[in-house]
């Protein structure tokens, strides 16, 4: 009687031992499912957070940005390491579903390396945070923000999720050199020259095999002033470019009010180029140049505003005095 006792009781521990390790596998439990299963080409705001450290990467005008700077460019291997890497990791086996044990995974709100992924209309599509595991460098554990379950990843991933400007920013490449002339064009086509620096304004016609000053009949040109129009403003280079953004046209002295405009008319009125061209505030040697219709300014090859002058005089001189003839005076007889 005893001995069937004993193995009644026996038989009852088993099975109690069977369902207990059963409810502590289906407790850790693989999943296997992916972190974000949302469409990631509605994410357009990325917010990552770490303690003190946060960054915020914006989508616009298919490129990413780093919210508030305007120096860095976007690390394009790090957006290809986010999507393709990070949203496609799996959280895997059950750890956890208590919060008071957040903190033990590192999970917590002041531990924990938080992920949020925002709409463009503002809506949170997905929020999520990762923490490190002390022993198991190949894995990290992860919460949905609204969740208390807790679970181990796929992978590690948490060193994709910088929160500093240098991990997903870098210096833009050195600007564009063209090496090309201002004035491509044929001078021979040239018929009027015009310029004009705010209030101040000259026109140059060529007549007659000459160039005078349009309204001013009694200066003649002064031909070293064309020389140096042809020789060297024409054969001036655009090199390095600056900008292509209209809106610091006025830094670079190109805009409208601020520059000094060439335009060269053919002999039908056609514009063959027009120009307008700013002082460097501290590069005497150059200037700058933009193209009217085209948004890019470029650095010249060298200074040549200072033969673009728009008064009268500086282009025109007096003609020289009327040759007096030696003749010999003779008296009448």
């Amino acid at each position: 009687m005893n001995k069937n006792k004993t193995i009644g009781i026996i038989l009852v521990l088993l099975i109690g031992a069977f369902f207990l390790n059963r409810y502590i596998q289906r407790k850790h439990e693989s999943t296997s499912s992916l972190i974000f299963s949302g469409n990631t080409d509605q994410i357009q705001k990325v917010l990552i957070q770490k303690e003190n450290d946060a960054i915020q990467l914006e989508f616009a005008d298919s490129s990413w940005s780093i919210a508030g700077n305007d120096s860095l460019i976007v690390r394009e291997n790090k957006i290809t390491d986010l999507f393709e890497i990070v949203f496609a990791t799996e959280k895997t086996t059950k750890v956890s579903e208590n919060p008071d044990k957040w903190y033990k995974y590192s999970v917590d709100d002041s531990l924990g390396t938080h992920l949020a992924l925002i709409s463009n209309d503002d809506q949170t599509l997905g929020y999520f945070v990762f923490g490190r595991s002390k022993t198991d460098w190949s894995h990290n554990y992860v919460r949905v923000r609204k969740s208390p379950e807790v679970y181990l990843t796929s992978s590690s991933i948490i060193h994709h999720l910088g929160t500093t400007e240098s991990f997903w920013g870098k210096e833009p490449p050195a600007p564009e050199i063209s090496d090309s002339l201002i004035f491509s064009g044929n001078t021979d086509q040239i018929q009027k020259v015009l310029i004009q620096k705010e209030n101040d304004a000259i026109q140059l016609e060529f007549a007659d095999s000459s160039w005078s000053i349009a309204g001013n009949d009694s200066l003649i040109v002064r031909e070293n002033k064309i020389t140096d129009l042809f020789e060297i403003v024409f054969a001036t280079e655009k090199t390095t470019k600056v900008s292509e953004n209209p809106d610091k046209w006025y830094k670079y002295s190109v805009d409208d009010s601020l520059g000094t405009h060439l335009a060269l008319i053919s002999n039908d009125d056609q514009t063959l180029g027009y120009f307008v061209f700013g002082r460097s505030k501290t590069d005497w040697s150059h200037n700058y140049v933009r193209v009217r219709k085209s948004p890019e300014v470029y650095l010249t090859s060298s200074s040549i505003i200072h033969h673009l002058g728009t008064t009268e005089s500086f282009w025109g001189k007096e003609p020289p005095a009327p040759e007096i003839s030696d003749s010999l005076i003779t008296n009448e007889n």
